[in-house]
């Protein structure tokens, strides 16, 4: 099996083309130390009326319903390793969600609906953006408290997100993302929280978030939000039949 290792931020991915996988390889091959790692698997295959149909798959094998960084990737794979030149790509995610993807002054980007308000849990908001993320406001970001709120039931697969505003421009993010545990960044959590606190109104129109990942930004484009970041191709590599 042919496949390609890429990461936006620190989020890191093994993308396959036109592959099946079974959900034991794919816990076997995301592990650190004993095998590829990754945080999850892209799979990536032939769609009507869509440049490429995403399937996403998170460390423990469970399938992920959105991914922002990984729609990033989707459009670095697109651009760089399939050699296809197009100014936007549309992909459609698990074969319910569509978001366009590309590359715009050195970025990557995914344009997306923005995320939908549906209740308020506790302290927490949730969003909905194809997949579920539960969003505070804190004073500082700690991986225990983080670790111990998403331990609560009522955030079963749910992304668990902490935000703490630096100014109206930026802020930091800790997420944890549901089948993975503490990541260095999430695209779909960041798209959530900036419309969350676009929601709060204690921010602007484009908010750079400072992530264990590194920094990459968000920005309200009429009525969708845009992720923008950077991609880095790691290596193409290949498992045995026997593996």
């Amino acid at each position: 099996m042919i496949f390609y290792k890429l990461q936006a931020n620190g989020n890191d991915f093994i993308v396959i083309y036109n592959t099946k996988i079974s959900k034991k390889l794919i816990k076997r091959i995301c592990q650190n130390h004993f095998s590829v790692g990754a945080d999850g698997i892209i799979s990536l295959h032939k769609i009507n009326n869509y440049d490429l149909g995403m399937w996403i798959y998170n460390f423990d094998g469970s399938q992920a319903k959105m991914c922002g960084n990984g729609l990033k990737i989707v459009a670095y794979f697109l651009r760089n390793i399939m050699k296809i030149e197009k100014e936007e790509y549309e992909i459609l995610v698990n074969n319910e969600v569509m978001a366009t993807v590309g590359y715009l002054n050195e970025q990557y980007y995914a344009l997306l609906d923005k995320p939908k308000f549906l209740k308020r849990v506790k302290n927490y908001y949730i969003y909905n953006v194809g997949n579920l993320h539960a969003i505070k406001l804190v004073d500082y970001l700690s991986k225990s408290s983080l670790t111990s709120d998403k331990k609560n039931k009522e955030f079963d697969g749910m992304n668990v997100t902490n935000v703490q505003i630096i100014d109206n421009n930026r802020a930091r993010i800790l997420t944890f993302e549901n089948g993975v545990g503490i990541t260095n960044s999430c695209g779909s959590a960041s798209l959530c929280t900036f419309q969350y606190l676009l929601d709060l109104e204690k921010v602007g129109r484009k908010v750079e978030f400072l992530s264990l990942g590194g920094h990459y930004s968000v920005e309200k484009i009429y009525d969708k939000l845009c992720l923008f970041g950077k991609v880095n191709y790691v290596y193409k590599g290949e498992l045995i039949d026997e593996y």
